[in-house]
């Protein structure tokens, strides 16, 4: 089974708007597992929409404003959550195309 990583830290109305794209991966790869790393509120979002298996909420805004050791900690915490899953493609998502 194929792991799908698609990674789209912007505003939520970004997040809407890349719906369709969401819809296209899961129509190109219908068994793949689909992981999204998304800001609040899209998480929820996505986690209703079902447009990916999982989801992971980035707070960017509430780590940036950490010491450099907490943001450190956190995005290891954040990379190593990621890594445990095998086989995974990268996606990015922008407003006009998709990247794999």
């Amino acid at each position: 089974m194929k792991h799908i990583l698609v990674v789209k830290l912007r505003p939520l109305g970004d997040v809407i708007v890349a719906g369709p794209k969401f819809e296209a991966i899961r129509e190109a790869f219908p068994k793949a597992r689909i992981t999204a790393l998304v800001q609040p509120p899209a998480h929820e979002l996505l986690r209703q929409t079902g447009w990916a298996n999982e989801v992971f909420a980035y707070h960017r805004g509430l780590v940036d404003r950490r010491n450099f050791i907490s943001r450190a900690w956190k995005h290891y915490q954040l990379v190593s959550a990621l890594q445990k899953r095998r086989d995974r493609k990268s996606t990015r998502l922008n407003s006009s195309h998709i990247t794999i």
